[in-house]
């Protein structure tokens, strides 16, 4: 393919991603209710009803009275993009607040409160619901504000999540590692207890990860280890993310104890494609378009970040001109894999952000410039790497074979603090304002 063809190409997907539309691009929100927010009734309603603008996972929903008196539980409707609850008693006169909390498509919780008023006396429960929600010209603008969460939760989530990443990461590319470059016989066994040992850490951090999340969908001062949070979170696309890389570790496992390529590849394979299943790219617009790039995306983030301790060990067992053509092999590849993930992220930031502004007005902007500056210097040290000690490694130079691993120590520095922030990135709204 000629290189003005490539460019052509690559320009049109741009100007593609630039003019997809710009709404829709946030967690579920509440678009209708019966009651409205600040309605005022002449009587008890006999059902509660919610429209969100996808389909959502009910969590807790509960009706609060103004006067003293307990929170009233609700029945929790069935999933669904209207939920419908109906009132087994009607509700005396006065002021009322109806709380509810839901697990929309990208499984982030969101959660918020009604109030509304009865004026007159309860009637009998028993109305049809359906006639309750007559459609109206011009729906009232009702957005759900964010679920409460305990900071600390919050905060262990992230954590959590970023733990869960970075080992779905480092075994994928380390799996990737041995099946690409030519590792010496006598570094294949301790290269594949590196994987193994990353493979057994991401099943318990999945289950971790989950848990976490569950209570964290939960919300209120329910306890980290509740059952029904588990369920929740497994019950969402994340519990299917989660189970598919449990799958792609499972098959690694088996890959590495009987040696098959094909099982190492297959597992490698899930691990990638399980990221795309929940998130911004399972839940927006064009969902055709963000599930594959994020694959691409993973995948070269996969090579580079498994890749770094495998090379730090070549380089510190091997002689510097041993290891100089594994070094320059890695290196052609992460290179390639690094166009490729740019592209992939800047496609996916164009939609996401759909207007150049966003960068710097909303949370989400901001954190993506702080990964775009994250791997510039990542960059840095790789161009470092292969410019400058790579052709002195061929050379038998001891002191290049030093300082490149010095150069990886600090990869694996810039690399955690790259997974921190698009595990935050991940999490956060693209309309959502700068939280600093």
């Amino acid at each position: 393919m000629r290189l003005s063809s490539l460019r052509a190409r690559i320009s049109l997907l741009l100007l593609v991603s630039l003019l997809l539309p710009a709404t829709g691009y946030t967690h579920a929100r509440l678009v209708d209710s019966l009651p409205a927010q600040g309605e005022q009734l002449d009587e008890s309603p006999a059902v509660l009803i919610l429209r969100f603008s996808e389909p959502v996972q009910p969590v807790t929903f509960q009706l609060v009275p103004a006067e003293v008196g307990a929170p009233r539980a609700l029945r929790l409707p069935d999933p669904g993009e209207l939920l419908e609850i109906a009132l087994t008693e009607p509700l005396e006169p006065g002021d009322w607040a109806l709380r509810y909390r839901v697990v929309s498509a990208d499984a982030h919780p969101v959660g918020g409160s009604i109030e509304f008023r009865i004026l007159g006396s309860p009637v009998t429960v028993g109305q049809e619901p359906g006639a309750l929600l007559a459609p109206s010209p011009a729906p009232p603008h009702v957005t759900a504000p964010p679920g409460t969460t305990e900071p600390s939760r919050a905060g262990l989530l992230v954590n959590a999540r970023a733990l869960y990443m970075a080992l779905l990461l480092l075994s994928a590319g380390g799996a990737l590692f041995l099946l690409m470059i030519d590792v010496p016989a006598g570094q294949r066994e301790p290269l594949r207890r590196w994987v193994a040992g990353c493979v057994l850490g991401g099943l318990i951090a999945g289950l971790a990860y989950l848990q976490f999340s569950g209570a964290v969908l939960l919300g209120g001062d329910r306890g980290w280890f509740d059952p029904a949070g588990l369920r929740i979170a497994t019950g969402s696309s994340l519990g299917t993310s989660v189970f598919l890389a449990s799958a792609g570790w499972l098959m690694l496992l088996a890959g590495l104890r009987w040696p098959q390529a094909l099982l190492l590849g297959a597992g490698v394979l899930l691990l990638v494609v399980s990221r795309a299943l929940t998130g911004h790219p399972a839940s927006r617009d064009p969902s055709w378009l963000l599930m594959p790039l994020m694959v691409l995306h993973v995948s070269c983030a996969a090579w580079w970040a498994g890749g770094l301790w495998p090379l730090h060990r070549l380089l510190g067992s091997l002689a510097p001109e041993q290891a100089a053509p594994r070094v320059r092999h890695f290196s052609v590849l992460a290179m390639a894999a690094v166009a490729v993930l740019v592209f992939a992220g800047l496609l996916m930031a164009l939609v996401h952000l759909s207007v150049p502004g966003a960068l710097l007005g909303t949370g989400y902007g901001r954190l993506l410039i702080a990964k775009v500056m994250l791997l510039a210097l990542l960059l840095a040290v790789a161009a470092w790497h292969k410019l400058a000690l790579t052709p002195r490694l061929f050379a038998g130079d001891a002191a290049a074979a030093r300082r490149m691993r010095l150069g990886i120590r600090v990869e694996a520095v810039l690399l955690a603090a790259l997974i921190l922030t698009s595990v935050t990135l991940a999490g956060t709204m693209p309309e959502a304002p700068p939280a600093w």
